[in-house]
C-alpha cells in the first residue's frame, strides 16, 4: 500500500532472498499502489511497475513523484 523505489533492487536488503530480483537482474524499480476509495478507506486494485535492468540510479524520488501522478490517474480511471 505504499510506493516503493529502489536505485539498486539486486542489492536492497528489501528484496533478499527473492529469485525474481535475481534471475532478472533487476536494477532500479519503482512501483506504486492503484487505490480506489471505498466504504472503510482504501481498496488496491493493481500496480503501476516501472524498472530498468541495465541502469542503479535511473530513478529519483522526484521519478516517483511523477508516477504517483499517473497512478492517481489511473485509479480515478478505474473508479469510473
Amino acid at each position: 500500500r505504499a510506493p516503493l523505489l529502489s536505485v539498486d533492487a539486486g542489492r536492497d536488503s528489501r528484496f533478499d532472498g527473492m529469485a525474481s530480483v535475481e534471475d532478472l537482474r533487476l536494477r532500479s524499480v519503482m512501483c506504486l499502489p492503484l487505490s480506489v476509495p471505498v466504504e472503510r478507506g482504501e481498496r488496491v486494485d493493481g500496480v503501476l511497475y516501472i524498472d530498468n535492468r541495465l541502469q542503479t540510479s535511473a530513478f529519483s524520488p522526484e521519478s516517483l513523484d511523477l508516477l504517483m501522478l499517473l497512478a492517481d490517474q489511473a485509479s480515478i480511471a478505474i473508479r469510473n
